[in-house]
């Protein structure tokens, strides 16, 4: 990914998505229309409050749907893995976003961890990209293995 940048987080950030998801959730439901948000291509979650907001969002857009990853794990606890467990748990067919590198239910592994689970398609050639595929988001009982690079 060398055209890849982070995006400074904080309130700033925050209010932009919340106006963006807006808009967007809007003009889609008046086509019928879902909209799927890949979150944190670089990165993860950075607050509590930050994750609250997505849930919020999920709350107020009914047609909003969630996916991506995170590093925050039960082993290291903590009151932003607490929150992105509620989420799950209050979203399930809204927010899959998986945990990494954990091995447990609903994670996405790199093959240095474990070996059980299907490899990502995208990255076997099988697909051209993630939004071509969608394993991520239709295998919820996978757990999904990603090359080391």
């Amino acid at each position: 990914m060398p055209f890849a940048h982070r995006l400074e987080h904080g309130k700033e950030l925050e209010n932009r998505l919340i106006k963006e998801v807006k808009d967007k959730c809007r003009l889609a439901a008046g086509k019928g229309r879902k909209v799927l948000v890949r979150l944190h291509v670089l990165g993860d979650f950075y607050s509590v409050g930050y994750v609250r907001m997505w849930r919020q969002l999920l709350v107020l857009h009914k047609n909003l749907y969630v996916w991506g990853y995170t590093h925050h794990t039960a082993k290291e606890g903590g009151e932003i893995y607490e929150e992105l467990f509620a989420t799950r748990n209050g979203f399930p067919d809204r927010w899959h976003v998986r945990w990494s590198d954990t091995g447990m239910r609903f994670s996405a592994n790199s093959e240095d961890i474990t070996d059980e689970g299907i490899v990502c398609p995208e990255q076997t050639g099988q697909t051209q990209a993630c939004t071509t595929c969608s394993l991520c988001w239709d295998a919820p009982e996978k757990n999904i293995i990603f090359k080391t690079h």
